[in-house]
């Protein structure tokens, strides 16, 4: 998991304790988030823009980033150590057949733990 993690460049970007990443999306959020109002339609890109533009949304958008690398970590690692002694169901979310093997590799680190995981 770690691994696929660290592929992907922005959580580390995000996760910059000195706020970096705040800095570099406050000055330009509309360069950052490349969003268009026909790719979402106009009012969910109006929010969007909305919370973008707003610092204390980027801060703890970059905290939520960060803590895939720390504490939503911890938390995994609890989970599948948890997972025989109390299964919870688990759902997927997203497509069918995803087309990054980033993903369907992270979803397949779940299996085996207990968990009933369904990749729709």
């Amino acid at each position: 998991m770690i691994q696929i993690m660290a592929s992907w460049w922005h959580w580390f970007f995000l996760e910059q304790t000195d706020k970096v990443a705040e800095r570099v999306i406050d000055a330009e959020p509309d360069a950052w988030y490349k969003a268009t109002s026909e790719r979402m339609g106009t009012e969910a890109y109006e929010d969007l823009r909305r919370a973008i533009h707003d610092p204390a949304t980027v801060h703890a958008l970059c905290e939520d980033q960060g803590a895939g690398l720390g504490v939503d970590r911890e938390h995994d690692v609890t989970d599948h150590e948890l997972a025989d002694a109390s299964p919870v169901p688990c759902r997927r979310c997203g497509p069918p057949n995803p087309s990054d093997a980033r993903q369907t590799e992270a979803w397949g680190a779940w299996r085996g733990t207990g968990l009933l995981v369904r990749i729709r």
